[in-house]
């Protein structure tokens, strides 16, 4: 796997549809806002993305716990011993 591809693949990507559909092609590559405009889409889209991984993750952690804590610590390790 190559990381970080889905960011770079998604900005291509937008880029190349935004540059299909758009009235004035011909100006994609000289710095036109059509062009540009349509990578921060993409770049957001791909970070939500990111994070369906990790709440599935912690949503199995606490399904697979006795105790769900938030903080991973047991009751033996956070008193004091005196």
């Amino acid at each position: 796997m190559i990381p970080e591809a889905g960011t770079s693949i998604a900005c291509f990507v937008a880029y190349q549809q935004s540059g299909a559909y758009s009235k004035t092609p011909e100006r994609y590559g000289t710095g036109h806002p059509e062009g540009l405009i349509a990578l921060e889409p993409a770049k957001s889209g791909v970070a939500f993305g990111k994070l369906v991984p990790l709440l599935i993750g912690v949503i199995l952690d606490l399904l697979r716990s006795s105790k769900p804590d938030p903080f991973g610590y047991k009751a033996s390790e956070t008193g004091s011993s005196l």
